[in-house]
């Protein structure tokens, strides 16, 4: 019997659906089903894509539990522990007490918040024991592994010794949970994926399971950013600050938190690297050594990709997310082109007519496919159904082989700046190219609200200026 388990075929289309548990529902929007269709024919595939829905399904589930359980079992537990004596209290605290010892015998290190040493300078001496003290305690019982022993051991603290939890206000993840319930039915997959990560990132650079909302600060969030940019690009981090800082808002609307948003404001003071041409030896290294892909099959977009890049100056995914029927004949002229329907922004969407230098590789590629992906190799195994993960990690071993030096200012994405220099060294005028490029288009309102764009003729001229490699040239 075939593994079609969470599979529907619809059409000729393949589609996940899977039911969200009850107490999940608000991880997923309050939706009882997630259905989402695959993209593909292929029922290989469609069990790939499956596979990697369900990997992060899981890991959503098991966040959003664990961090519902703990709070929830803190709030639970002082209600429970006020209604009990107070000598009963504090025996059960004393046990935990015991617990602390064992674990300093056992070597486990304190690591108590970065702002508590600039807390106890101000204070009386007796108030900077306490707080100290409750603080080290606090810091212990972080390190319980089991959840729901956590809230108890720092419920039976705040009746014992009048010390609150974060647990007991509104957290990050629970803010984020209801951020998602609220506003994720108009959010992207990727956007909701993403503002989860970084919910994570800043979570274990605390060191912590979770926080409360109103316990972020602005000093803790710099040292956050100088910490992220170590590992992470400039445009990265400060993509993170965005996500976490709509967490932020949307709480405060509820009135969940006040104050500042701690998130706003902050200098990245990492530059992002601009992206670089190839100098015309690397250029044409990079044809040469992709030209024995010409004739194979499953790799032939290692043949493609960098020409259709360098002549149409398209992103990596928009190009390994082609469907056959995104390659297009013009009715009226008879011009062959490709129609990016989907990208990085509104913008994006636009018809790119192909270079002769190109156009026979692709229509003869949509031929020999006929339907579905353009290049079938390049499978997706995300959740957002992205495909450029395969071809983005060749491209950079071809980079490695080569000795194309740069770093990351040279990349698939330099075919870019290639086709808006040569648009441009053509005498292209800029309002043509923004239809080519897919950047913005400073229209006027007349122009923005009912313009449907040039003419496929019109930009196949453009397209003509542009100078075809020298070593290919030669070759063909």
């Amino acid at each position: 019997m075939s593994d079609k388990k969470h599979l529907v075929l619809k059409g000729n289309t393949w589609s996940f659906n899977w039911r969200v548990p009850k107490d999940c529902k608000d991880a997923f929007s309050g939706k009882t089903f997630i259905t989402k269709s695959l993209k593909t024919h292929s029922i290989k595939e469609a069990r790939v894509r499956r596979n990697q829905m369900l990997a992060e399904i899981e890991q959503q589930i098991q966040e959003h539990r664990h961090g519902h359980s703990e709070a929830k079992a803190y709030r639970q537990a002082v209600r429970e522990l006020v209604m009990l004596d107070k000598q009963s209290v504090w025996q059960e605290f004393v046990g935990y007490q015991r617990q602390i010892t064992e674990m300093v015998s056992n070597g486990v290190k304190i690591k108590t918040p970065d702002d508590l040493p600039d807390r106890l300078v101000t204070l009386p001496e007796d108030e900077r024991l306490k707080l100290r003290a409750n603080t080290v305690q606090a810091a212990f019982y972080d390190n319980l592994d089991d959840p729901i022993e956590r809230a108890r051991a720092k419920a039976v603290q705040q009746v014992a010794l009048g010390y609150q939890s974060d647990l007991a206000k509104v957290t990050l993840k629970e803010a984020l949970e209801q951020h998602l319930k609220d506003n994720g039915p108009r959010l992207k997959v990727n956007t909701c994926t993403q503002t989860r990560k970084a919910v994570r990132s800043f979570l274990e650079y605390v060191g912590k399971s979770d926080v409360a909302l109103e316990s972020i600060g602005r000093k803790q969030i710099h040292n956050f950013i100088s910490h992220a940019t170590d590992s992470r690009s400039g445009s990265t981090v400060k993509t993170y600050l965005s996500y976490l800082s709509s967490i932020w808002k949307h709480a405060r609307n509820l009135e969940d938190v006040t104050g500042d948003n701690p998130f706003n404001g902050h200098n990245i003071v990492k530059e992002t690297e601009s992206y670089q041409e190839f100098d015309k030896a690397h250029l044409e290294a990079i044809f040469r050594e992709t030209q024995k892909h010409r004739d194979a099959s499953d790799d032939y977009y290692k043949y493609l990709l960098p020409r259709l890049g360098y002549m149409t100056g398209c992103r990596i995914e928009e190009l390994c997310s082609l469907q056959c029927d995104q390659i297009i004949k013009d009715p009226e002229s008879g011009i062959m082109y490709l129609e990016v329907k989907n990208g990085k922004t509104s913008n994006a969407k636009r018809k790119i007519p192909l270079h002769d230098w190109v156009r026979d590789d692709v229509v003869r590629q949509k031929e020999r496919v006929g339907s579905g992906l353009l290049f079938p190799s390049l499978t997706s195994q995300r959740n957002d159904g992205k495909h450029g993960d395969k071809a983005s990690k060749w491209f950079g071993r071809l980079k490695k082989g080569l000795q194309i030096p740069g770093g990351r200012s040279r990349s698939f994405h330099s075919f870019r700046v290639h086709m808006a220099t040569n648009l441009e060294n053509g005498g292209v005028e800029e309002a043509t190219a923004v239809w080519i490029m897919g950047h913005t288009r400073n229209l006027s309102l007349t122009y923005g609200l009912y313009s449907k764009g040039k003419a496929v003729s019109e930009l196949k001229a453009a397209m003509d200026t542009i100078p075809v490699p020298i070593q290919e040239r030669l070759e063909n």
